[in-house]
């Protein structure tokens, strides 16, 4: 360890007193760069679990609205009447919960693509435009907004089509949250490889008394 001279003549500690022995060592590098590779394919598995959920989820999410639709189609071939038709739509979409299935939002189209049935609970021109835009080009999903959607199409013989879709908002929360969740609950990284001991100044050695 370098030291320096006072006007006096006894040695004084430099200004790297009391730092590890292993300080800037070929040893300690080698902890850091193997940290820091272990680190990086951590995030690396973080981040290809959190797309596999994310897209388990989504696919969930296209299922369940899929069964929506057709629960719908048989509920319409038995009720002939629009008006009846039309009253248990919107109760359908209305029984809906908003923190759950924020967004949901039911559309019927004919043989030419206009629309002949639709919710009322969520009536917006705008996302309807989106879900048909949708619809047509096969999309599972596609954004409203700020909102990313996930939309189903049932088409009919006839031409029909029962397009059912809502936010993936609360999906994606919940996914946001365990990812965290696992994030924060990794284990730490082993301490570094090596211990070494603060160095301690030797004491100055004072002249010998006569």
């Amino acid at each position: 360890m370098r030291q320096r001279e006072h006007k006096n003549g006894n040695p004084v500690q430099s200004v790297h007193k009391g730092l590890p022995r292993w300080y800037g060592s070929l040893a300690l590098r080698l902890a850091v760069l193997i940290n820091v590779t272990a680190t990086g394919v951590l995030a690396l598995f973080w981040s290809i679990d959190y797309a596999r959920e994310r897209s388990a989820h989504v696919r969930e999410a296209a299922e369940r609205l899929s069964e929506e639709a057709k629960v719908l189609r048989v509920t319409r071939s038995t009720l002939a009447d629009a008006a009846r038709f039309q009253t248990y739509l919107d109760d359908f979409c209305h029984q809906m919960d908003l923190h759950s299935s924020p967004g949901h939002h039911i559309i019927i189209t004919n043989s030419t693509g206009n629309i002949v049935a639709r919710a009322h609970v969520r009536d917006e021109p705008s996302l309807e435009a989106a879900m048909l835009a949708a619809a047509v080009k096969g999309f599972v999903r596609f954004r409203h907004r700020a909102d990313e959607f996930v939309v189903s199409a049932l088409h009919d013989a006839d031409g029909t089509s029962i397009i059912v879709a809502q936010s993936l908002a609360p999906a994606y929360a919940i996914i946001h949250a365990q990812a965290l969740s696992r994030a924060i609950s990794l284990e730490p990284i082993p301490k570094p490889l090596l211990r070494g001991r603060r160095c301690r100044p030797k004491p100055s050695v004072g002249k010998r008394r006569s």
